[in-house]
């Protein structure tokens, strides 16, 4: 499960990577990426060495320092790795999207149907998942042995953040798969 997580991540990374590297071709005839390389290997090996602590015992000194964030480790763990999930999705449907915008003015000529506040909008919703993640996260490990709850009843909750998270990623995913069809029939037409 700790392998198929990090090689999801690496896979979701790798097409982000290459639609920001059309995206920028298209748009300037050259796409480098250095800074951008860098900050993503150095956040894939970051959560590579968090998602095998494991090994090194760390989830278990975070349990004897931090109670709740030790106890539930993986289960914080895995589920910023669907919320990255979910960021990385919406990051491809936003290239995908700038993509078809620069073919549409490219064939017909058009304007363009993108301006500031949609793209603004895409740091929000950024910004909202990863708030949603913190505050529900926060709110998890606040309610351990409160209330009646026991480590069973919070590990329910966590998986349902899980079923959260696939919810947005259906929707983002189609959305990829709906412009990705507009941006067939547009090239379709020019042919």
């Amino acid at each position: 499960m700790k392998i198929m997580g990090i090689f999801w991540l690496l896979a979701e990374g790798l097409v982000m990577f290459y639609m920001r590297k059309g995206f920028i071709f298209l748009k300037k005839g050259e796409a480098r990426q250095r800074k951008f390389i860098f900050f993503c290997v150095s956040v894939f090996l970051l959560l590579f060495c968090l998602n095998f602590a494991q090994e090194f015992n760390l989830d278990r000194y975070l349990a004897a320092k931090h109670g709740s964030f030790g106890q539930f480790y993986y289960s914080y763990l895995w589920n910023f790795f669907c919320t990255l999930w979910v960021v990385i999705e919406a990051a491809i449907v936003i290239y995908v999207f700038k993509i078809y915008d620069l073919l549409r003015i490219a064939i017909e000529k058009k304007k363009s149907i993108l301006n500031q506040p949609l793209l603004f909008g895409s740091g929000i919703f950024f910004l909202f998942l990863f708030l949603l993640y913190a505050m529900y996260h926060y709110y998890l490990g606040s309610m351990v042995d409160i209330n009646g709850f026991h480590r069973g009843n919070i590990q329910n909750l966590f998986n349902f953040y899980i079923k959260i998270c696939g919810v947005f990623w259906i929707l983002i995913e189609w959305t990829v798969g709906l412009i990705g069809l507009k941006i067939f029939f547009l090239l379709k037409r020019r042919i």
